[in-house]
């Protein structure tokens, strides 16, 4: 199963197989991006959060796509459908997790990019054709499961899924396949007497047929649901001014009653009867009845035909934010470099993402990154990228405090101090040894409080050789002798 892994919501960057991405998001890949990101949203910075968001890569889990994320674009059916729970405690979300990891129909689940959410892929039996009715039957089946409601957004089959972050994720290549359709009924006039007839389609309780909508007026409803959650909000206390809004959108662009009735109740059934009173009111509008109608071509592509003066209130194409060009730049280094501020040294600092050892940013360390942002075009230039690198987009660092923070806890109640000092002779030992602790404890509190005082000095005095600078060196840690 091959997916398309896309830049700025639409811009396809390549095709991949769909156990790489998710051996991606387990070992680290995205490591450093998502890192930043789950602490911007722990600090509640959340312009920062959301910058990084946007600057993710996604992927489609439903299909592949080559030129574009439109159906037009698409070149092959994955028939993995995508649920998504989104703000999750840390107790929902691992119950959650091993909940979803006990039915055998769950394919991949992972953590979502912000840290409480949860992304589950399930295999499927169906077609594209029935995206949408496999996403609602599944996500009936796992809703009723975990206990949780699942974002109605992956009925898309289109819809991206960010990348992110995981080393439990989980994975069963064996997974069962979801049955939404039975294997009886894939295709009707198979394993029938010849000449017999079709069954009929099934009637479901409401009176609408249950029979796969057509693909037109499938795509006709999608793009009048996009346009009323424009104008309206599902919510308690709205919900019937979304359904009647819906309702006339999709009678003037031509949709049946029936049709009309049939998705409607599929999707906003909160309650039977008053929905049904809701649309058939909008209906009562004969006159608006195709009124500006959809031109849907076979690969899905959708144009507007309108039959009388464009309304102010026609629908434009929905189109996603694409992230800014500093966005774009700061990814493009979030994936190969680290970058820091060195507060003792006074020096920028970076190293690439699978290295271990930090070095200067010097000019021509600069021009060489500049020279690979420039070849994945990019937009910079060498004063862009300087004065991100001297902004607050770089961590301060402190070698000090990082050395001391860093330090296991120690319970022995040995005296380490007074053994140090006792590795010199002085002339008053017991004066020494009280100094020596004054003047090192407040040593220490100096590197880790800027408002500590140290107010002791000590001063050797001795014959040449003796290995008072020696002495004084090997006070100093192998990871802090360059600031010596």
């Amino acid at each position: 199963m091959v997916v398309s892994i896309f830049k700025n919501f639409n811009e396809v960057v390549e095709n991949q197989k769909i156990i790489e991405v998710l051996n991606d998001i387990k070992t680290g890949k995205y490591i450093n991006v998502i890192t930043y990101l789950r602490k911007s949203l722990a600090e509640s910075k959340m312009e920062a959060y959301e910058r990084a968001k946007k600057s993710l890569p996604a992927f489609t889990p439903s299909a592949s796509f080559k030129g574009g994320r439109k159906l037009e674009y698409l070149t092959a059916y994955t028939q993995i459908v995508v649920l998504d729970i989104d703000k999750l405690t840390k107790e929902q979300l691992t119950n959650a997790l091993a909940l979803a990891q006990e039915t055998p129909y769950t394919y991949s689940a992972f953590i979502s990019p912000s840290g409480n959410g949860l992304k589950i892929f399930v295999k499927v039996n169906s077609s594209q054709e029935n995206h949408k009715e496999a996403f609602i039957t599944l996500q009936k089946f796992y809703e009723d499961f975990l206990e949780l409601p699942i974002d109605k957004s992956g009925k898309d089959v289109t819809r991206l899924c960010f990348v992110s972050y995981d080393t439990d994720l989980y994975f069963n290549e064996n997974a069962t396949v979801y049955p939404v359709i039975s294997t009886e009924h894939l295709s009707p006039y198979f394993n029938q007497e010849q000449g017999a007839e079709p069954e009929p389609p099934t009637i479901a309780s409401n009176g609408f047929s249950t029979e796969k909508f057509s693909n037109d007026y499938l795509a006709t409803y999608e793009h009048c649901v996009r346009f009323t959650e424009k104008k309206e909000s599902y919510v308690n206390g709205n919900r019937n001014n979304f359904v009647h809004l819906l309702a006339c959108n999709l009678n003037r662009k031509g949709v049946p009653l029936p049709m009309a009735m049939g998705y409607i109740l599929s999707d906003y059934n909160y309650d039977a009867k008053e929905v049904a009173t809701t649309v058939n009111s909008a209906y009562n509008n004969t006159y608006e009845h195709n009124k500006s109608t959809l031109s849907i071509s076979p690969n899905g592509e959708i144009s507007e035909q309108s039959k009388s003066i464009k309304s102010s209130e026609d629908d434009t194409d929905e189109e996603e934010e694409k992230p800014s060009f500093i966005d774009r730049l700061e990814t493009f280094l979030n994936y190969r470099y680290s970058f820091r501020y060195n507060v003792v040294s006074g020096k920028l600092e970076y190293k690439a993402t699978k290295a271990t050892l930090w070095k200067p940013v010097t000019d021509f360390v600069e021009n060489s990154v500049l020279r690979e942002i420039l070849k994945a075009k990019v937009k910079c230039n060498i004063n862009t990228l300087r004065n991100l690198l001297r902004s607050d987009y770089c961590e301060q660092f402190d070698p000090f405090k990082n050395y001391f923070d860093n330090l296991s806890n120690n319970e022995d109640e040995t005296d380490y101090i007074t053994e140090l000092a006792n590795t010199i002779t002085t002339t008053k030992q017991d004066l020494w040894q009280v100094c020596f602790k004054k003047w090192f404890v407040a040593m220490v509190a100096c590197v880790t409080n800027d408002k500590a005082i140290n107010q002791t000095v000590i001063v050797f005095s001795g014959k040449q050789g003796v290995g008072k600078t020696t002495w004084i060196e090997k006070l100093i840690p192998k990871p802090l002798k360059d600031y010596m």
